[in-house]
């Protein structure tokens, strides 16, 4: 069996736009004529310009190949130009074209796919939906509670078991910022009639897009007590754009406060940051119990590729058995996981790499105060010069 050919569509949404401005989708075929198709994720560029993406990907590593080979499929997209590293926009064609191949191998051995990948685990999985009410004159209407806490229960009866939602207001490529008293107060709003409408019922998701600083975000969080039930902070360590560091401490006694979790992404801490390379954490001295999940990625300090979650052992486990993302991924290559764990040893025994790091850091501040270049106060190797 082989694929001999692709079929790309474009489809447009109409406005309000619900779910984005277009999908992409894809359909393959083979030479014995099954046909299966998949859905490519790239929201970097329009969808003109994805179309001769996809079907370069596809000449070169698809064509006239066997839909059951994915992993050499993969590995020689992963492998474009000898970067070995996740492109955003190659993720999302592989992503794509590999849901088309699963769905001819499905079609092939006619089996639903799940039955080739170990089987059924679960009858249900929990799902969480955004809310989207709509008025009395059938328009979509995102500022009114009740109307959202009406919608929350409509999606509730369907069985979902979270909701998401985002009153927060607009979000630029300028955010993030300060959110105003008015903006706070609707927040709080949304959320408490959202819960006294569904209860313990769902959980609550608030969707942020970047519109608050850490300082706002905190002053939120203790708007939000009255809305109560599973609670899930997210933050970055070092904000790579402007080189601020989160103020952890604050947000884990408020977190640990409140009973919520909070998460850590210490991309650009983990290298740089601690006496051992440990990342934001260990600079403030915190524990588990402070940062209950903390994730960062490979590509970075540590120099290989990949990611990582760290946390309690009822958590990775069950991140381990429930999580299909983690499921399905392609494991490392023992090469790249024997690398990282190198880097793991130099991060942790060679401080005079730090050191060094440190000292190119002032150089580069007291060269750039020389020629009157005014840069912002920052710990970590991000100096951010303020243009505008």
């Amino acid at each position: 069996m082989k694929i001999v050919a692709l079929e790309t569509h474009i489809v447009a949404v109409p406005p309000p736009h619900i779910g984005g401005m277009y999908w992409l989708f894809v359909k393959l075929k083979t030479d014995c004529g099954i046909e299966g198709v998949g859905e490519i994720y790239a929201a970097t560029f329009g969808p003109k310009a994805m179309l001769p993406i996809i079907e370069d990907v596809f000449e070169r590593y698809l064509l006239n190949h066997d839909p059951h080979h994915i992993e050499r499929f993969f590995r020689q997209a992963y492998s474009s130009g000898f970067t070995q590293r996740p492109d955003l926009t190659m993720m999302g064609v592989v992503s794509g074209l590999e849901m088309a191949c699963w769905d001819i191998i499905g079609k092939a051995a006619n089996k639903p796919v799940y039955e080739l990948l170990g089987g059924k685990v679960n009858e249900r999985l929990r799902s969480y939906t955004y809310l989207y009410p709509v008025n009395s004159k059938g328009e979509y209407d995102y500022d009114d509670p009740d109307l959202a806490a009406e919608c929350a229960i409509e999606n509730m009866n369907k069985g979902f078991t979270a909701v998401k939602f985002d009153p927060a207001g607009p979000y630029t490529a300028y955010s993030g910022h300060q959110i105003s008293l008015e903006v706070l107060e609707r927040c709080e709003t949304f959320c408490r009639k959202i819960r006294e409408a569904v209860g313990d019922k769902c959980d609550l998701l608030f969707g942020t897009h970047g519109q608050m600083v850490p300082s706002s975000a905190i002053r939120l969080a203790k708007r939000l007590e009255k809305a109560t039930g599973n609670t899930l902070v997210v933050t970055d360590g070092v904000f790579s754009m402007d080189g601020d560091l989160a103020d952890l401490p604050a947000l884990a006694r408020e977190t640990r406060a409140r009973g919520a979790w909070l998460m850590v992404d210490d991309a650009h801490g983990f290298g740089p940051l601690g006496a051992n390379g440990g990342g934001i954490v260990e600079h403030f001295g915190l524990s588990q119990e402070d940062v209950p999940v903390l994730v960062g990625t490979l590509g970075k300090a540590f120099g290989t590729a990949g990611a990582f979650v760290a946390g309690s052992e009822e958590l990775i486990e069950s991140l381990i058995y429930l999580e299909s993302t983690y499921i399905y991924t392609t494991s490392q290559p023992p090469a790249l996981a024997c690398a990282t764990l190198k880097s793991l040893e130099l991060l942790r025994t060679e401080h005079w790499r730090r050191e060094h790091l440190n000292g190119l850091i002032r150089q580069f501040r007291q060269g750039a105060a020389q020629i009157g270049m005014e840069i912002r106060a920052s710990y970590p190797p991000s100096q951010p010069k303020m243009i505008g």
